[in-house]
């Protein structure tokens, strides 16, 4: 009953408060109630995991303490009290507010570590967020996850979302590359016409499956009422979302998960400018850096300002990677010749058919007049050169 009366859902987080959070010291992030996607950048050691556990912690920490099994969160709570000045404080998009003096449990908020791909047939396991602070946690096994929503719906038990919404879900999150067959004999993969087992499928694949199916199992069992995945009310904190992705996935995957979670607050931690450039319309960004601190002798850890996605729009990938969030030098290849043009095509094949329709113009240098047929010409040309040289 005490955890009934005092157990909570939230919509959206909208400021946490930091303080001493290892070297964490004063960090301050707010006005995200209307944020569906939370972005924190920075370089390796520069506190992104646990910035996202300090943001868990202001939600959870009595929970944590107080209440939860400390067999299975010993790990997460010793955390918490490694320093005694601690203080975390937070409030959610209906200024409820959270810390070390409130109790209140907040049942939809979920978080995911780096080792997403640890699976246990317990379907019970509701510590799974032990996955950001224990790289030895286990998330549910999608395989059977899959197993029960086909016999969920033999039995016409709506209290899960339908098998269909489940395939059509991962198959536009695997970007249509593997097709999902469910029976009586169990769950098949199928990718480029050939069936494989869960376990021979990327890594990428197999982490993305299974921590999305830990996801909407956990969503299913306190939203019941949900008709399908579009009606999950949830915040997902999710640390390096690009780990084992190639940039075209990681580039589309946060836009797919909006699409079929459109009431889910992500918060996510990468270093991929691939994600940031496919980020929505209402996203914000932060980036952590170090900074030497005159005071304690010590590098500490600051935020900078947040950057919107909708002042970024005309940027290109790279005036996206020299800018603050990443703070990379230049965009040229390390090779790069000072005598050679540079390209500064967005496009790669647009390039070659550049240098080709060069070479075309240098060969005829005397030349002074190229009518619209003539370029017409060169570029139908340099694509038949580029066709021939790939049909080698």
């Amino acid at each position: 009953n005490y955890f009934k009366k005092n157990s909570n859902k939230i919509n959206s987080i909208n400021s946490v408060n930091i303080e001493n959070y290892f070297f964490l010291r004063n960090i301050e992030i707010k006005n995200l109630k209307d944020k569906k996607e939370i972005y924190f950048l920075g370089e390796n050691g520069d506190g992104k995991t646990i910035l996202l556990q300090a943001i868990f912690f202001a939600f959870q920490q009595n929970y944590i303490k107080n209440y939860a099994d400390a067999k299975f969160v010993g790990e997460a709570i010793s955390y918490l009290n490694y320093n005694e000045k601690l203080n975390l404080n937070a409030t959610d998009n209906r200024q409820t507010k959270y810390g070390s003096l409130e109790f209140s449990f907040v049942e939809n908020i979920f978080a995911y570590g780096i080792n997403r791909r640890n699976i246990i047939k317990d379907k019970n396991n509701k510590y799974n967020f032990m996955t950001l602070f224990n790289n030895k946690t286990n998330l549910n096994d999608p395989i059977e996850w899959f197993k029960e929503l086909y016999f969920y719906e033999l039995a016409n038990d709506t209290s899960l979302i339908p098998l269909k919404n489940a395939i059509q879900i991962f198959h536009d999150i695997l970007n249509e590359n593997v097709e999902i067959k469910v029976n009586h004999k169990g769950v098949e993969f199928i990718e480029f016409g050939t069936s494989l087992e869960f376990h021979q499928l990327s890594d990428g694949y197999q982490s993305v499956l299974i921590w999305t199916a830990d996801l909407i199992t956990k969503l299913s069992k306190i939203q019941p009422n949900a008709k399908n995945s579009k009606d999950f009310e949830a915040v997902v904190l999710l640390d390096e979302i690009d780990l084992h992705l190639h940039p075209r996935w990681a580039y589309s995957i946060v836009d797919k998960l909006r699409n079929w979670f459109p009431k889910i607050q992500w918060i996510i931690t990468t270093h991929s400018p691939d994600v940031i450039r496919g980020a929505g319309e209402n996203a914000v960004f932060y980036k952590l850096f170090k900074e030497f601190d005159k005071k304690s002798q010590k590098n500490i850890i600051k935020i900078s300002e947040p950057y919107f996605s909708e002042n970024m729009t005309s940027e290109m990938l790279n005036t996206l990677i020299t800018s603050p969030l990443f703070g990379i030098n230049n965009a040229r290849m390390r090779l790069f010749n000072q005598l050679k043009n540079l390209n500064t095509n967005d496009n790669f094949l647009y390039s070659r058919i550049e240098k080709m329709i060069d070479k075309y113009i240098n060969a005829n240098a005397g030349k002074n007049y190229y009518s619209v047929a003539d370029i017409d010409e060169m570029i139908e040309n340099a694509i038949n050169e580029i066709n021939h040289e790939e049909n080698k």
